[in-house]
């Protein structure tokens, strides 16, 4: 991880991030988070992971065996998940 947290600095590569518990669980990973990050009470948690990068959606399933991504190219489906989002990122907290 903090490999990768250079590397995204060196090339200004900044994220928005939304996590149930870490704040409680793992403050050492906020203290090398770049980027932005919001909270949502644990029972909204989900154990996939979304990125969303310009007509590109990457879904990670982590509890399928063995782990699972699925990329889906389409800027109409950019758009619905990064309206989406954006929903979820408003009704976080800081």
């Amino acid at each position: 991880m903090p490999g990768h947290t250079r590397s995204r600095r060196r090339v200004a590569c900044a994220s928005k991030q939304q996590w149930p518990v870490v704040r409680k669980r793992y403050p050492d990973l906020l203290a090398s988070f770049f980027g932005k990050a919001r909270f949502h009470p644990k029972e909204y948690s989900s154990l996939t992971d979304t990125i969303i990068y310009r007509d590109t959606v990457m879904l990670f399933i982590w509890t399928a065996g063995p782990p699972l991504a699925v990329v889906i190219k389409s800027e109409d489906n950019a758009a619905s998940y990064r309206n989406q989002f954006r929903f979820m990122w408003r009704h976080a907290r800081k």
